[in-house]
C-alpha cells in the first residue's frame, strides 16, 4: 500500500481470523480506500461475507460461476 497501487489482490486474507478479526480487517480496508482509492480483488471460501464492502462478489462452484448479490 506503501506504493499506492491501483489494485490489491488478497487470496484468503480472513481465513485463520475470528469474527472480530475478520471485521477489523474490512473496516481497516474500508478506511484505507476512503484515503487513497483502489481496486480490490479478494478470493475467500466464505460465502458470507459482508455484502455492503463489495461492488460485485462472484461464487464458483465445480464448473460454474454465479454473480452474489
Amino acid at each position: 500500500l506503501a506504493l499506492q497501487p491501483d489494485l490489491l489482490v488478497m487470496d484468503e486474507p480472513t481465513a485463520s481470523l475470528d469474527r472480530d478479526g475478520k471485521t477489523g480487517l474490512l473496516q481497516l480496508l474500508a478506511e484505507l480506500r476512503e484515503r487513497q482509492p483502489f481496486a480490490l480483488l479478494m478470493t475467500s471460501h466464505e460465502i458470507n461475507a459482508p455484502t455492503g464492502f463489495f461492488q460485485k462478489r462472484l461464487a464458483i462452484t465445480g464448473e460454474t460461476l454465479a454473480e452474489g448479490d
